[in-house]
């Protein structure tokens, strides 16, 4: 029964450690097993003093290390992303300031603009959709296929300013267009795959 106790506490403990951290780094793994082999240890020398107090501790150990990761890991993925259209989020904005959300969009033209802000590009553009519009920031390396009038969608959150609302993207992912400019004119991307 001493070994189950070490193996289950010491798997508890591993498995919990996976969940919440991942597989890091040799030292950080090692201080992990040292401590479930210490746990163990405890909860196996207090079930040779004292059997059900040991079991005891044993489960409690158990059941709250993985409960304990369970936990955290369903609050750090809380779910899917809700895929909105710029029409149907600036329809009711407040509703929405603040959540992470996929909003998909066309950049409206001439709409964007580049700086350099602490050695990182920063990317203001315009999303749109029918008669919605919403301002949006990005910063880092757009794909090539971003450029005016480009199916766009953005991750990001809603903020609201003083007297509007702009989009912070944490990721952009442009659509390839649907035709090309060529010397004689638009053609289309069927064309060219």
């Amino acid at each position: 029964m001493r070994y189950a106790i070490r193996v289950g506490v010491t798997a508890a403990i591993g498995i919990a450690f996976a969940l919440v951290r991942g597989f890091h780094s040799l030292p950080e793994t090692f201080a992990m097993s040292a401590c479930a082999v210490g746990l163990a240890q405890g909860a196996a020398w207090l079930y040779g003093k004292h059997r059900v107090a040991g079991v005891a501790v044993a489960a409690v150990i158990a059941v709250g290390t993985l409960g304990g990761a369970a936990a955290y890991t369903v609050a750090r993925h809380p779910g899917p992303i809700p895929y909105r259209e710029v029409d149907a989020l600036m329809a009711e904005p407040e509703r929405w300031v603040g959540d992470t959300v996929k909003l998909h969009g066309y950049i409206e033209l001439g709409s964007i603009s580049a700086r350099v802000e602490q050695q990182q590009v920063s990317h203001a553009f315009v999303l749109h959709v029918k008669d919605k519009r919403v301002a949006a920031r990005f910063t880092g390396v757009v794909p090539d296929t971003f450029q005016d009038r480009a199916e766009v969608v953005a991750t990001g959150r809603l903020t609201h300013g003083s007297d509007s609302y702009l989009f912070e993207a944490t990721e952009v992912i442009a659509k390839c267009p649907s035709t090309y400019q060529t010397a004689t004119g638009p053609q289309p991307a069927s064309k060219f795959r």
